[in-house]
């Protein structure tokens, strides 16, 4: 699905407040170009199988903005710029989660910034985690941000967080709350058997012998470009084996 400018300009994200999305989103492996906001805004029921790419996304996540439902299956390379004079809660997929996020992973780029005096959040997956479960995923993003941030989830509240992963050199930005994920490296990033509790029988599949690997969905139908452009970020280097994005 390609949206034109006139749909990007008109669009308002599903759901609200007061009438949540309470049905059952299957994208069927398909991906969503072009889209400049977020696809839901408030979710209480199920999101699948899509994938959101090639955009700069303004609000604070790519899919879905307030998610008390579940969201598995599912990625995003559409890039976040995000800025604020309140309190943000930015993610890669989600802002703030209080439902189930796995399955699921994300490759853009965040900038967020606010002007905001005390603390906000910014995360690979979601922007919080506020009582619910996020497993299974993982990021790969460069994040920029003049707050605290995290690869997976920014702030985490009395909530799961579960075989998760983050890219090691994700983290652009003023303080690193270290919650909820494992530290990769690239070699990493190629091994199977380092992302622990993947499903690969049904789930997830990876091929050890490309340039760039790591794990895709088996559910998506379009090819996916696993490391992110950010070589430019960097001082040098392509993310292979012998020229590592930084030296």
């Amino acid at each position: 699905i390609v949206f034109a400018t006139d749909d990007i300009s008109n669009w308002i994200s599903i759901g609200t407040a007061s009438q949540p999305f309470t049905g059952y989103f299957d994208g069927d492996g398909y991906a969503i170009k072009g889209l400049t906001k977020s696809l839901f805004n408030y979710n209480n029921g199920t999101v699948k199988n899509i994938a959101l790419k090639n955009a700069v996304v303004t609000d604070s996540a790519t899919i879905i903005l307030n998610n008390r439902g579940i969201l598995s299956n599912c990625y995003s390379s559409s890039e976040i710029s995000f800025s604020s004079k309140e309190k943000m809660s930015v993610g890669g997929l989600v802002s703030k989660n209080y439902g189930t996020i796995s399955n699921c992973f994300y490759n853009g780029k965040i900038n967020s910034t606010t002007t905001y005096a005390y603390e906000s959040y910014t995360g690979g997956i979601a922007g919080s985690n506020d009582g619910g479960t996020i497993s299974s995923c993982y990021n790969l993003a460069i994040i920029t941000t003049n707050k605290s941030m995290d690869g997976i989830a920014g702030e985490i509240n009395n909530a799961t967080m579960k075989n998760n992963y983050y890219y090691e050199f994700f983290a652009l930005g003023y303080h690193f709350t270290q919650n909820g994920g494992v530290k990769a490296t690239v070699d990493q990033l190629k091994k199977k058997d380092f992302f622990v509790g993947f499903d690969f029988d049904s789930e997830w599949q990876i091929d050890e012998t490309l340039e760039y690997p790591a794990p895709t969905l088996k559910v998506m139908k379009s090819a996916f470009e696993v490391i992110p452009e950010n070589t430019t970020e960097f001082a040098g280097g392509n993310g292979s084996l012998s020229s590592h994005y930084l030296t």
